[in-house]
């Protein structure tokens, strides 16, 4: 047709394959024509859309096109996780101590001094030792011929019971603190031979007087009497006598005697004791 006004059309935008299309509306040539509406497309991913482009208006009324937006379906953020790069080391266990790690630590505490013997001597009363004081030494063992006979906190030991005959070797180890010493070498004392322990020791009564007697002891010159007033107490020197014999006037009642022999500058164990 040539005459009369003319119908505008609107581009219809690029529509995705397979979306489906909204049908056609009729076109008539007299009258007013009618408003034209874009049919809104289905939300299918496409591309953004292209702006319409401007009608082109001849003569007489136009349509009026109303632009309707197209709205976009978001895509959703993908997030890629990396693998590590090496697996994880797995934690190792600990190691229990092996035996010489003991015995190290062992090596680290600190060895007590080696006590020092400042004499050695028989007594009357046995056989005394005296030895250097250790410093942080908490005791002192002392062994003869081997076997342990005591502990003593002093630094002096009087031995009583000897057997005659007899040499002996006396050792002598400082001990302190396990946790921060370990004990001392011994020191080593040496006496020789003691005269036989004075034996048939006898107690009788004369004229109110004590006699003690008893046997000879080959080589001892002098004997020395001894007295408790019990038994197994502390003896004490009362008489020094150059015979096997003894006799004492008006002696105490209820007292317990001893003898012991001695033979230049060395003295036998006592005898056993005997009441008065």
């Amino acid at each position: 047709m040539t005459d009369g006004p003319q119908p505008v059309v609107t581009p219809v935008p690029p529509i995705a394959p397979e979306a489906p299309i909204a049908p056609s509306v009729p076109v008539t040539t007299n009258g007013p024509q009618p408003v034209v509406t874009a049919v809104p497309v289905a939300p299918t991913p496409i591309a953004p859309s292209v702006p319409a482009v401007p009608p082109v208006t001849t003569n007489g009324p136009q349509p009026v096109v109303t632009k309707v937006p197209v709205e976009s379906t978001p895509i959703p953020e993908v997030t890629e996780t990396l693998a590590p790069t090496q697996p994880p080391v797995a934690p190792q266990p600990t190691e229990a101590p092996e035996d010489g790690d003991d015995e190290e630590e062992k090596d680290e505490l600190t060895k007590l001094s080696t006590p020092k013997i400042k004499s050695i001597k028989s007594t009357y009363q046995g056989v005394l030792i005296k030895w250097s004081e250790i410093e942080d030494a908490d005791s002192y063992t002392i062994t003869r011929n081997g076997d342990e006979i005591a502990t003593t906190e002093d630094n002096s030991f009087l031995d009583k019971n000897m057997a005659g005959g007899v040499a002996y070797t006396y050792k002598i180890v400082a001990d302190g603190d396990e946790e921060s010493f370990t004990s001392s070498s011994a020191a080593t004392a040496k006496i020789g031979k003691l005269p036989k322990r004075v034996s048939k020791l006898k107690a009788s009564k004369e004229n109110k007087r004590l006699v003690l007697s008893w046997q000879k002891v080959d080589g001892a010159k002098k004997y020395i009497v001894l007295r408790s007033t019990k038994k197994n107490g502390t003896y004490k020197k009362i008489a020094t006598v150059n015979k096997a014999s003894y006799t004492k006037k008006k002696p105490k009642k209820g007292c317990y005697y001893k003898v012991v022999a001695q033979v230049k500058d060395v003295f036998s164990p006592a005898s056993k004791g005997i009441k008065g």
